[in-house]
């Protein structure tokens, strides 16, 4: 969904400071208030998607939204500098992989290190997650 209006942010003192709360209004017709650290935090045209809401009859929704979860990069463990890091991220993979098969072999899974059936496994599982990935990427379900 997509911010249409903004009302002028109005400040009010928090716990840690200066807060704003603005009347969002969206694409769909619906509208709430948001509390923001900063009065500029949304923009209009900026694609969110609604976490919670309180419903309020008598002062409007409180909302709590945030940019859609399909908008953050895939691969998003920042490295040194914030910069993504294939290096790491395959460590990561990897370190998911073998977590895994271990969790599928159960009691097994010692003697399966031994003749390469841990490994075997854990390799299943990521080409199984890549294969996913790009039938989601596709379009396919």
């Amino acid at each position: 969904m997509k911010i249409t209006k903004i009302n002028e942010p109005t400040p009010w003192e928090g716990q840690h400071g200066t807060m704003y709360e603005a009347l969002l209004s969206f694409d769909d017709g619906t509208s709430g208030r948001v509390n923001m650290k900063s009065p500029d935090r949304w923009n209009i045209g900026d694609e969110i998607e609604v976490i919670d809401r309180q419903v309020n009859d008598k002062y409007g929704d409180k909302l709590k939204i945030q940019k859609p979860q399909a908008d953050f990069p895939a691969k998003s463990f920042p490295s040194s500098g914030g910069k993504f890091d294939p290096e790491i991220q395959s460590k990561i993979d990897t370190s998911w992989a073998i977590t895994s098969a271990i969790n599928i072999l159960g009691e097994s899974a010692k003697e399966h290190s031994k003749d390469g059936g841990l490994i075997t496994t854990a390799k299943h599982l990521l080409q199984l997650r890549e294969a996913l990935i790009n039938d989601l990427k596709n379009g396919n379900e």
